[in-house]
């Protein structure tokens, strides 16, 4: 989730792991540092919090501590409805693009059918 979320891969700054990384960030409530800059600040800021922390839990080192799969995916369908950014409803182009968006991020959280 932390590479998702972050847009980078597992290792950060050539001898940082993502985990560290996003510790450090989050130590300085750093949000917008983590998140990928690609969505150019284009997100809930509570949101981001909930899922980054959602996804530190997720790798804990105790293994008692991190959440099981049914509470993930519950926090995440939560998190869904607000995820959809706000300042781009400005031209019909604009809204297909975030439609689309919308869809494809539901299709994260659903399983495929065979």
């Amino acid at each position: 989730m932390l590479v998702v979320i972050a847009g980078r891969t597992t290792v950060v700054e050539e001898t940082t792991h993502i985990t560290q990384w996003v510790s450090e960030k989050v130590g300085n409530g750093d949000i917008r540092g983590i998140v990928d800059p690609r969505l150019e600040g284009n997100y809930n800021v509570n949101v981001a919090w909930r899922v980054v922390e959602l996804a530190m839990a997720c790798v804990s080192t105790n293994s008692s501590s991190r959440p099981n799969m049914n509470y993930v995916v519950r926090e995440l369908k939560e998190c869904l409805p607000q995820t959809v950014p706000q300042q781009r409803r400005r031209s019909s182009n604009d809204a297909a693009g975030i439609a689309l968006t919308t869809s494809n991020m539901r299709s994260v959280f659903r399983p495929n059918t065979r």
